[in-house]
């Protein structure tokens, strides 16, 4: 199954593009078009420096939501609030 791109967005800075679809949040560069990073959830937003992209994630299997704060550059998770429905 090909994946098909729902959402794409520019980084504030313009050096990203972030990405959503079937497999979830992808993080490219804008030049080389190289993954970078892939994250969970099925929305998002770039915080206005473009430094970290907050998620929507959301399971199959309950109501239940979170949101997810994601370093752009590491793809670290830096924090994670919810568990409840949001």
């Amino acid at each position: 199954m090909r994946d098909i791109e729902d959402v794409t967005t520019i980084s504030p800075c313009g050096v990203k593009i972030a990405t959503t679809g079937y497999r979830g949040i992808r993080i490219l560069d804008v030049d080389s078009g190289e993954e970078l990073q892939k994250l969970e959830g099925h929305s998002f937003a770039f915080v206005p420096d473009g430094t970290k992209i907050v998620t929507l994630v959301s399971t199959s299997t309950s109501l239940s939501n979170s949101i997810r704060v994601w370093n752009t550059e590491s793809g670290e998770e830096l924090r994670g609030l919810g568990g409840s429905r949001i």
